[in-house]
């Protein structure tokens, strides 16, 4: 991709005053009256005159951070501001490095594991050689970077501050989940985009004894590395239910892991300790890039090519198919060109940093990014986050794409971090921002306390979720921070609810959270941004319903002085919608990712389509701001 950073600046900067061509009108505010299918109104791109704000934002937090990436880069005609917090899925070209090279990494070689084969159930034997090594750097500086994980050793790291046991059971139905959502990134099977092919349509409704009793055994399954000649039997193979992250060789046979396949090498039937898990995400390739300097980095080089794990034009491959092997008319064999599992391809499609590379620049200039990753994270958030940024970075600038590692560096006046303190103007924080939170020189007693972890310390989950709803309302048009000494009755403020989805065809929940005095009658024409905020994974809408208590005190007043020499609150006033993202009907189990599942069949159920019908539902039910378009001139600072 070219670096365009030097595309007009005007355009790109947001809020930054633009003298139109003498023989150009002055723009008039225009409320915007074009509807989508689902009939929201849109927004139409920036232009050197004019832009357009859609008053709403979108955000989330762990799956819903991917979540709201997704859906706010592929719609950017529907909002304002996206805020991604803490999760790896804004980049599923790293996030697929990770599956193939760690989560399903750390094996010999064939011929090793063959020559070792009485070993192959010994962990510390020779048949097995992981872990693999981390090597991508999680800071700036390159002061931490990636843990050593492999297939038999998932990390974990602490329990202080991961938010949840994600041990291997649930990581597991994790990968499920994503597989059931997106389709499975390892195998393509033109019956399943969930099954590896061989596998049975009704795999799933079997019981996890009889899959695991009785093991599915497939023959003549090849693979490049580990089966060239097809001569061993791969297994349909079960693995350990535990809340910790390693693989227990005494208890392999309980839960199924039903998107993977290994190879049987020694013939009992069961994927023993160092026997291979396969994969077959593409053509086999090699990440050379255009010659020695052209070495990818998220910091130094986000343009490079070479080891940026994409296939980039010009770089030899093996037209062998995904299997590797020339002959077995394998899906992409012999056709002439490079080849993904079409099931990344549809990852790739709806990737926050791919959506990020190709956005027009009309909404780019329009639209205001945040994102939060931490350091020390299990799922490697930041590493994710680093690469997605990076691409933004080289599209707009750093300039303009700000990131900073630990949060006080947000309030480099101050000992500390205080995210009233935040200065959030363009020219402050950034226009976009990125927040490494954790700091690399934390005492152990604060990293034993899980600084910078998937969640954080309880400090640090208070500020990140302070900070990005602070960020995406400073970024709304004619901000009312008005003063208010009666909101109203709180209680009829805070409303859980449902709405029929036609794309379901079914009720699903949700909650609202009003704004301070939107009940009073005094406000009743009067109309409030509004902030969709999606859940993680395990969560409910409702349980973020308990969190409403925070917004209105920001928004109904101050403690600072300056603010009240003003009568100004700390915060503009807006709605915060908590949509619903649980599975429905046994479709996946902890969390649908958002988006409208492949399914087990193609046919999967449609969540992301029932976000849009929530939003038209909410815009129909509560006073919402209608999205404008704004002469340049009048554009928030």
């Amino acid at each position: 991709m070219p670096d365009i950073r030097s595309a007009t600046v005007s355009l790109l900067l947001l809020g930054a005053a633009c003298t139109a061509p003498a023989d150009v009108e002055p723009a008039e505010r225009q409320q915007r009256t074009e509807r989508d299918q689902w009939g929201l109104i849109t927004c139409s791109e920036a232009t050197e005159t004019e832009t357009c704000y859609t008053q709403r934002a979108i955000m989330g937090v762990s799956m819903g951070a991917g979540g709201a990436g997704m859906i706010g880069l592929l719609r950017p005609d529907l909002f304002d501001s996206i805020g991604m917090l803490g999760v790896p899925i804004v980049d599923w070209v790293y996030m697929h490095r990770n599956i193939e090279r760690s989560y399903l990494g750390g094996f010999c070689d064939r011929e090793t594991i063959l020559a070792n084969l009485d070993a192959v159930d010994d962990p510390t034997g020779p048949a097995f050689c992981g872990p693999v090594a981390g090597s991508v750097k999680l800071d700036r500086e390159g002061r931490l970077v990636e843990p050593d994980q492999d297939y038999n050793h998932w990390y974990r790291w602490i329990d202080e501050g991961r938010g949840g046991s994600f041990g291997r059971n649930t990581l597991r139905e994790s990968f499920q989940d994503i597989a059931l959502a997106f389709g499975n990134p390892v195998f393509y099977n033109p019956e399943s985009p969930y099954f590896p092919p061989g596998v049975p349509m009704d795999y799933r409704a079997r019981t996890q004894q009889e899959k695991c009793e009785t093991p599915l055994v497939l023959k003549g399954v090849h693979h490049k590395e580990y089966n060239p000649t097809g001569e061993y039997d791969v297994v349909a193979f079960c693995d350990t239910r535990t809340n910790q992250g390693e693989f227990d060789q005494t208890r392999p046979s309980e839960v199924a892991m039903e998107i993977g396949l290994a190879v049987d090498y020694n013939g009992n039937g069961i994927r023993d300790f160092a026997e291979p898990v396969l994969s077959m995400m593409h053509e086999r390739y090699e990440d050379t890039g255009r010659g020695p300097d052209d070495t990818y980095d998220w910091a130094d080089n986000p343009g490079g090519q070479a080891g940026n794990w994409r296939h980039d034009e010009g770089e030899p491959f093996e037209d062998f198919g995904l299997d590797g092997v020339d002959g077995t008319g394998d899906y992409g064999e012999g056709n002439g060109r490079f080849d993904l599992n079409p099931n990344i391809e549809n990852y790739l499609a709806q990737n926050p940093r791919s959506l990020i590379e190709t956005i027009p620049e009309g909404h780019l200039s329009r639209m205001n990014l945040y994102a939060d990753a931490g350091i020390r994270d299990f799922l490697m958030s930041a590493a994710a986050t680093n690469w997605l940024w990076g691409s933004l970075q080289h599209r707009v600038g750093p300039e303009l794409a700000k990131d900073y590692t630990a949060m006080k560096s947000l309030t480099p006046h101050l000992d500390g971090i205080d995210f009233l303190e935040v200065d959030y103007s363009p020219e402050g924080i950034g226009k976009h921002a990125y927040v490494r939170y954790g700091d690399p020189d934390a005492s152990e007693r604060d990293i034993n306390r899980g600084d910078g972890h998937h969640v954080g310390t309880a400090f640090q989950v208070l500020n990140r979720f302070l900070i990005g709803l602070a960020f995406a309302e400073s970024r709304f048009l004619d901000r009312d921070v008005t003063d208010l000494q009666n909101v109203g009755e709180v209680n009829d403020l805070i409303l859980p609810g449902s709405f029929m989805s036609e794309a379901l065809g079914e009720e699903r929940a949700y909650g609202v959270v009003l704004p301070p005095g939107y009940n009073l009658p005094e406000n009743a024409d009067k109309r409030y941004p509004v902030v969709y905020f999606m859940h993680g994974q395990g969560m409910e809408s409702d349980q973020l319903l308990a969190s409403a208590i925070l917004f209105f005190g920001y928004q109904s007043s101050s403690t600072r002085e300056e603010q009240n020499r003003r009568n100004q609150s700390d915060w503009s006033k807006f709605i915060i919608v908590f949509p619903d993202s649980t599975c429905s009907n046994g479709a996946c189990s902890e969390g649908n990712f958002n988006t409208n599942h492949t399914g087990i069949d193609g046919n999967g159920p449609r969540y992301m389509d029932s976000i849009f019908e929530l939003m038209a539902h909410v815009e129909s039910q509560f006073r919402t701001a209608i999205p404008v378009t704004v002469p340049r001139d009048e554009a928030q600072d």
